[in-house]
């Protein structure tokens, strides 16, 4: 009896500790080190934790309203994922981690998730090597701000999708952003973001570009430092689309020479011209061979903002724009004419050829 005894209070024990360390890496008693790399369930099992070795996962707990148990936490040796916990207010209790993630950050569909300022010490982004992205701020209708200005790497993609109140992403430090699995280097979607200051120190995108559903961008200021920029999987190289009050892409003025895919604008009900785009002297062409698409944008009035590019590497379509009027001449055409589009008057046309 006396030693069945001891064994439940042994097993009380193994099963009331943070999981240990691999032994070729047990850390010395009292480190503070505790292993990651899986799914935390019961956060109080690691309030004396200082370092995760692996992705810190906090994912589908209904129940917790905060992180207070990871108080202490200083390090993960990988990703942070918090996805689908229903109740949890802010990260606060997080506000001890500082230096570079070695992962991704992932904060995804917490719906009452007022801010993620406990993240504001984090100085760079690794990258998830199966999805390629760096940051996923997506599904946090509750999110006003997050204050990411330290974080000055992201060799992934940065997508940030679904936070109607978030103003300012605040990621002025960034300079480069590479692509995620699909080539995708910066997605925002949904946002309410006004402009793109908080990009204003980004010189290189190293895939394509997606804004799209942004009901309060009113302008692309804030991207004057971009002035290189790659394509995704599918060939875009810069889409912008259904961001209602978006009036010009001035923002581009200093994006230059060539762009390897093509340039897309559809549904930016006030957008009245392209000017921000005369530095651009050549375009690719997405997987259907098109190089510029424009599409029921209902104030644009001409493309002459790209009236510089002597090359395309595929058609131009220019459709259901109803304001305008004059499309102006693509020089250099030296291939033959792969497409024409016509203004509604009947009267101008554009031809763009390889």
């Amino acid at each position: 009896r006396n030693r069945a005894g001891a064994m439940e209070t042994m097993w009380e024990r193994l099963l009331s500790a943070p999981p240990p360390l691999p032994e070729d890496i047990e850390p010395p008693v009292g480190s503070g080190m505790c292993a990651g790399g899986h799914l935390l369930g019961n956060l109080g099992l690691y309030s004396a934790c200082t370092h995760l070795d692996g992705f810190l996962g906090i994912m589908n707990l209904p129940t917790i309203l905060d992180l207070d148990p990871l108080l202490n936490l200083e390090s993960i040796g990988g990703d942070i994922i918090i996805e689908g916990n229903l109740n949890l207010g802010n990260l606060d209790d997080l506000a001890g981690l500082n230096g570079p993630l070695l992962g991704m950050l992932k904060i995804n569909d917490n719906p009452v998730l007022g801010n993620i300022d406990g993240l504001s010490g984090i100085s760079g982004l690794g990258k998830n090597p199966t999805s390629g992205e760096s940051l996923l701020l997506a599904n946090l209708p509750s999110v006003g701000s997050a204050p990411l200005s330290s974080v000055c790497t992201a060799p992934g993609a940065v997508q940030i999708r679904n936070l109607p109140n978030l103003h300012d992403p605040a990621l002025d430090c960034l300079k480069s952003i590479g692509p995620d699995f699909n080539g995708h280097a910066l997605i925002l979607q949904n946002t309410g973001i006004p402009d793109l200051k908080g990009f204003s120190g980004l010189e290189s995108l190293g895939g394509g570009s997606l804004i799209l559903d942004n009901m309060a961008l009113g302008s692309l200021q804030g991207l004057e430092s971009l002035n290189s920029l790659g394509k995704d999987n599918f060939g875009v190289s810069f889409q912008l689309d259904n961001n209602p009050i978006l009036g010009n892409v001035d923002g581009l003025m200093n994006l230059n020479g060539d762009l390897p895919g093509s340039f897309q604008l559809n549904r930016n009900a006030v957008l009245g011209h392209l000017d921000g785009l005369k530095g651009i002297t050549q375009l690719g062409a997405d997987i259907n061979g098109t190089s510029i698409l424009a599409t029921n944008n209902g104030n644009l009035k001409d493309l002459c903002g790209l009236q510089d590019v002597k090359k395309v590497g595929g058609s131009v379509h220019a459709n259901n724009n109803p304001s305008m009027t004059k499309l102006c001449e693509l020089t250099g055409h030296t291939a033959r004419v792969l497409h024409l589009a016509q203004s509604p008057d009947g009267e101008t046309v554009v031809s763009a050829a390889a």
